[in-house]
């Protein structure tokens, strides 16, 4: 009896053994779990914070750009009174307008184009002869008496002294400058 007694009491201790082996394995898979899923809650939390960081960079970013310039103000004033002092050139004749140059320019080419043609008409024995309108109205034409003289209508020959005048608002524009 002692002897079952004893045997019982090994089977009861390798029992014991092998139960609180078997625990501790648990517990340090149970450990090895919960550490594996607070990196994987650490590394969702870290990735959210990156990409909230970009989200708030490119809002500031936006907010800059979508702020007016600081000098606006200025830069309207300046491309105005640009814009009056070659309006002041153009009336004193210092400066040709681009849009009447280009016009003009155009003109003489188109002119000097149809020059050519009737030119080579001419020498083609297509056309007799050629006149301009001042021509052939000037031949037409036949005096009559004497005629009379005009005095009164000479050209008017537009003068600008050299004044220099500006006004009150065109120095309050220059002085915000």
């Amino acid at each position: 009896m002692s002897a079952d007694i004893t045997a019982s009491f090994a089977a009861k201790d390798s029992t014991r053994e092998e139960y609180y082996k078997a625990r501790y394995h648990y517990e340090e898979q149970r450990d090895r779990i919960h550490h594996i899923q607070f990196l994987q809650e650490q590394k969702e939390r870290i990735v959210r914070r990156v990409e909230e960081d970009k989200e708030e960079a490119a809002r500031r970013e936006q907010q800059i750009k979508d702020l007016p310039h600081p000098y606006a103000k200025e830069i309207e004033t300046c491309i105005s009174l640009e814009q009056y002092c070659h309006q002041l050139k153009r009336k004193a004749g210092l400066e040709v307008d681009s849009e009447e140059l280009a016009k003009a320019t155009q003109q003489n080419l188109l002119s000097e184009l149809n020059r050519e043609q009737v030119q080579k008409r001419l020498e083609a024995g297509k056309i007799m002869s050629f006149e301009s309108k001042q021509d052939r109205e000037a031949a037409a034409m036949i005096k009559i008496g004497g005629g009379k003289k005009q005095k009164g209508k000479k050209e008017k020959k537009v003068e600008y002294e050299d004044i220099f005048s500006l006004d009150v608002v065109i120095i309050q524009k220059f002085g915000l400058i």
